[in-house]
């Protein structure tokens, strides 16, 4: 990653997509499940979280509206009929999960989402915003002392004991971090999210006539886009 570049001396960027990926196995969350990336800063982490689980992948496109409130315009992927999981690096206000959920469940998801974030930077009312109806848990790690309960908090600490053990013993830590999927090797990102087909159609007339079959699959209401593929579903306006 990039921010290995702001350090002088050598440094391992660490994920938690290992204790979610565990957590979630163990909690039942991965039957009729549909892993979800907020932007597409993050899809390429949920993508391996999907690819470990063996869940398809969806990502919401969503616009900045100023420094702390965003708009969801978009959720790409087939969501409808499935709980969201939505992954995210860290939680401030708490808008981006609401506003996911919701803009998911106007696409067809179920509720019972779980929100999943690696740290919990919680300031102002965070912790009304999270109580939405529709989300049965937000999991945080340890990385940020928690003063609110009401939230799960997974330890990170057998994964940075790990991570030393690695360092001195010159074993990989990228091995650590990501290891091998439980499901085999998954699809490559435009392919989980948009499907193979559509990134396979070589001639224009072929993704033409794709594009063609994936307007009629919107939802009701929806605007269809000609660069889109059949997962791509825009929002009414409220």
């Amino acid at each position: 990653p990039q921010i290995q570049g702001f350090f002088d001396s050598p440094v391992d960027h660490l994920s938690a997509v290992r204790l979610f990926a565990r957590y979630l196995r163990e909690k039942g969350y991965v039957e009729n499940a549909v892993v979800v990336s907020p932007d597409a800063g993050r899809a390429e982490e949920a993508r391996r979280l999907a690819e470990r689980l063996g869940l398809p992948l969806a990502m919401l496109a969503k616009r900045r509206l100023g420094p702390r409130e965003t708009s969801v315009t978009y959720v790409i992927g087939d969501v409808e009929g499935k709980r969201p999981i939505l992954v995210d690096d860290i939680v401030s206000t708490g808008g981006t999960i609401r506003r996911g959920v919701e803009a998911l469940l106007q696409a067809g998801a179920l509720p019972g989402a779980a929100g999943m974030a690696t740290e919990a930077g919680l300031v102002g009312g965070a912790k009304e915003t999270l109580a939405h109806p529709a989300v049965r848990e937000v999991v945080f790690t340890d990385t940020i002392p928690l003063k609110d309960g009401g939230y799960t908090v997974l330890s990170t600490a057998e994964l940075l004991a790990q991570a030393i053990r690695h360092v001195h013993t010159n074993q990989s830590v990228s091995a650590l971090i990501w290891g091998a999927p439980a499901h085999g090797p998954g699809p490559r990102l435009g392919e989980a999210l948009l499907g193979r087909r559509w990134c396979q159609a070589g001639s224009s007339s072929a993704r033409a006539a794709l594009r063609a079959r994936a307007a009629s699959r919107l939802i009701p209401g929806s605007r269809a886009s000609s660069s889109r593929g059949a997962s791509l579903r825009a929002l009414s306006p409220p």
